[in-house]
């Protein structure tokens, strides 16, 4: 498993919104992601341990091609700073 280090915050992709253009599909490449949905999976080891989010939440980025990519174990990953969250989804 991937530990983030700091305010950092480990997600797991759940769903992508697929957008046409004039009935063009457009490869995942130049598509635009800003409002994939991620799964909370781990939070970083900050000193101060407060995180405006918690392991599980569904939450809305930025922009969906910020962070880095990260795979282990055959499961893809992205771990972002805190503050490229812009919402939880109430459950």
């Amino acid at each position: 498993m991937v530990k983030p280090l700091g305010r950092r915050v480990l997600l797991k992709e759940c769903g992508k919104v697929v957008k046409e253009v004039g009935g063009i599909v457009l490869p995942d490449s130049v598509r635009e992601r800003q409002q994939s949905q991620s799964e909370v999976v781990a939070l970083g080891s900050a000193v101060d341990k407060h995180f405006d989010v918690a392991v599980g939440d569904i939450v809305i980025l930025v922009n969906g091609f910020s962070g880095t990519d990260v795979e282990c174990s055959g499961q893809k990953y992205k771990i972002v700073g805190q503050e490229e969250i812009l919402a939880v989804l109430e459950k």
